[in-house]
C-alpha cells in the first residue's frame, strides 16, 4: 500500500533503490546469459544438421520443413533443442522486467529525494 512508502524515510528509499537497481543488473545479466545459450544452441544445431538437411526434402523445400526431422534423427541435435528452448523460454520470461524493476527502483529514488 502506499501509506507504507509514506512512513519510509529517505535512507531506507535511497537503500530499496539501490537494492532493486542491483536487482535489475542481475536479471540483465541473466538474460544476456540466457541469449548467449541461445545462440550458441542454435549455431550448433545448424552445424550439425547442416550436412543432412537436403535429405529431408529438395531443393525447393523451405528450410523450416527440413529442420525438425533433420534435429528429430539426430540425438545431439535433439538435446542441444531442449536446452534452446529452454534458454528461449528464460529470455522471454526476463525480457522487459529489467524495464519494470528499473521503474520500481526510480520511483523510491524520487520519493527519497521528495523527503530530504
Amino acid at each position: 500500500q502506499f501509506s507504507d512508502f509514506e512512513k519510509l524515510t529517505a535512507v531506507e528509499c535511497s537503500s530499496a533503490a539501490y537494492q532493486l537497481y542491483a536487482y535489475a543488473e542481475y536479471i540483465e545479466t541473466e538474460k544476456a546469459k540466457q541469449k548467449n545459450i541461445l545462440d550458441w544452441a542454435e549455431s550448433s544445431i545448424w552445424f550439425i544438421i547442416s550436412g543432412t538437411l537436403d535429405q529431408y526434402g529438395d531443393k525447393f523445400t523451405k528450410w523450416q520443413v527440413k529442420y525438425y526431422p533433420a534435429i528429430k534423427e539426430n540425438p545431439l541435435a535433439s538435446e542441444i533443442l531442449k536446452i534452446k528452448n529452454y534458454a528461449e523460454s528464460k529470455v522471454k520470461i526476463l525480457e522487459g522486467k529489467c524495464e519494470r524493476v528499473m521503474r520500481m527502483a526510480d520511483v523510491l529514488s524520487n520519493l527519497s529525494r521528495k523527503k530530504y
